[in-house]
């Protein structure tokens, strides 16, 4: 089964990927468009899902990026630490950890940093079979340097 572009309308997905040194990111698609590497392997994409939920912290401290405010408009600090919430939990599994920017807005796939792991979870240290899967989507770059992504960047 795939995720259709219907689908990838109205639901907010959480996805994939490593970058070209090994490390493991997360994206929330906020009803966007996701990469044809995960849109066509619905059941892959959720094993992961399931996989990186249930992983344990690699640690307490997370990075927030330090340009949120500029991207997200956030009412109150109430509003932002609830928006952060979900965020800062995979990022204490060692994720990076990026948001749609535009929500509602489906053809902008432009995502930005929501926050960053002390310590980064490897791709190296994954089992073989989340190693396959993760490996269909590699953002071209490196992770750590960046606070945007868009689909372009992504094989």
């Amino acid at each position: 089964m795939e995720y259709t572009v219907e689908m990838q309308t109205y639901l907010d997905i959480d996805w994939f990927a490593t970058d070209n040194n090994g490390n493991v990111i997360h994206f929330a698609s906020g009803g966007g468009a996701i990469p044809a590497s995960v849109a066509l392997y619905k059941e892959d994409n959720e094993m992961l899902t399931k996989y990186f939920k249930g992983l344990e912290d690699y640690s307490d401290t997370v990075i927030i990026n330090s340009e949120l405010d500029d991207v997200e408009r956030f009412p109150s600090k109430e509003s932002k630490a609830k928006y952060l919430n979900c965020f800062i939990t995979m990022t204490k599994k060692g994720l990076f950890v990026f948001d749609k920017s535009d929500l509602g807005y489906f053809v902008n796939n432009k995502y930005h940093l929501v926050s960053s792991p002390v310590i980064a979870l490897r791709l190296d240290a994954l089992p073989q079979e989340i190693k396959k899967v993760l490996l269909r989507t590699v953002f071209n770059g490196d992770i750590t340097k960046v606070g945007f992504v868009t689909l372009e960047e992504i094989s």
